[in-house]
């Protein structure tokens, strides 16, 4: 009888240990799954565990429900899953899965502001792309607190929403304050050093200059060319008469048709066809070419430019060799 008991408790011993070994190794090695294409899965918040292995079997992302339970309940009893949106490659292990899903590492999103555009262009981009409203947006821009915290001298938080590609969570419920906080330090962060010992006032003038030149071409190798036209200007006392401050000036009311009694218009403080020197503020966000153009123009004696039609600009020193240029790529081309 003792013998029967000792077999008996070594089959039993040898069965648990065998049982741990497997699932062990069922935890820890690669899944193969028939999919090898990656899957995104979002996790609603306060959604039950149960329901979430359903999803994860019914991607096949899984396997069985009970044996994972199992394993998590052995391996990983303290974790628990956080909602959010998930990426899951191929061949994970379960372990790894689980991991993922406790980890709150979710995919973020790509959403690019590009260079040149306005505050309210970004804030449209923003609402697509369902992070906040427009109006929200707005209020974000001239928030008073805002513009103090980062020494903002203009109107609004306009030239400083940072041009770039930033990652979101779908998952988070972002205030406006805080999209708004993410592009200023962005700024902040990338500009640091082209601005070591610059006042408020200095960097704002600065970023108006860079915010003319973002609009005026896409070019790197142009942008120190048209700094110097408009610094050339601005030291002979001259407007700058530059199309994109005025249609800045018109907001969202801008229809793409510029007319003659906009270059006229003196209600518009933005209308440098009327008004001497920069703009009261930056008429969009410029990049980095177009901030490092504003504080290294080149040197030289132009005074005007106009476009060719190819996206690059022909320069004059006088205004008799800047109208034959208008005649000969803008009048011609319009034959």
């Amino acid at each position: 009888m003792k013998k029967v008991f000792i077999y008996f408790f070594i089959t039993l011993l040898l069965l648990v240990i065998g049982s741990y070994y497997y699932l062990y190794i069922f935890w820890k090695q690669p899944q193969k799954r028939l999919n090898t294409n990656s899957i995104t899965l979002e996790i609603n918040p306060q959604t039950p565990t149960n329901e979430v292995l359903k999803v994860l079997k019914q991607k096949k992302i899984i396997g069985d429900i009970f044996l994972f339970k199992l394993a998590k309940k052995i391996f990983s009893p303290s974790k628990s899953i956080k909602a959010g949106i998930y990426e899951f490659n191929p061949n994970l292990s379960l372990e790894e899965i689980y991991n993922l899903l406790c980890s709150g590492k979710e995919v973020l999103f790509p959403v690019t502001i590009p260079e040149g555009l306005t505050w309210w262009q970004t804030a449209h981009i923003l609402e697509k792309k369902g992070f906040v409203s427009f109006e929200e947006f707005k209020r974000a821009v001239f928030d008073a607190e805002l513009k103090n915290k980062f020494h903002i001298p203009g109107p609004s938080l306009e030239g400083y929403l940072f041009p770039s590609t930033y990652f979101l969570s779908k998952t988070k419920q972002y205030t406006a304050k805080e999209l708004v906080l993410l592009l200023l330090n962005a700024f902040k962060q990338k500009t640091a050093h082209l601005f070591p010992d610059f006042s408020p006032d200095q960097i704002q003038k600065t970023v108006i200059l860079a915010s003319l030149i973002e609009k005026e071409t896409s070019l790197p190798e142009e942008k120190p060319l048209i700094a110097g036209v408009f610094l050339n200007r601005l030291k002979k006392n001259m407007l700058l008469q530059c199309d994109p401050t005025v249609i800045y000036g018109l907001g969202l009311d801008f229809d793409g048709n510029l007319k003659k009694s906009h270059l006229k218009d003196k209600t518009n403080p933005y209308n440098t066809y009327v008004y001497k020197g920069l703009p009261p503020g930056p008429i969009c966000s410029p990049g980095l070419d177009s901030l490092k153009a504003a504080l290294q123009p080149k040197k030289h004696s132009y005074l005007y430019f106009v476009a060719k039609g190819d996206g690059s600009h022909f320069f004059s020193e006088t205004l008799k060799k800047h109208t034959s240029a208008v005649l000969k790529f803008q009048l011609k081309g319009r034959r």
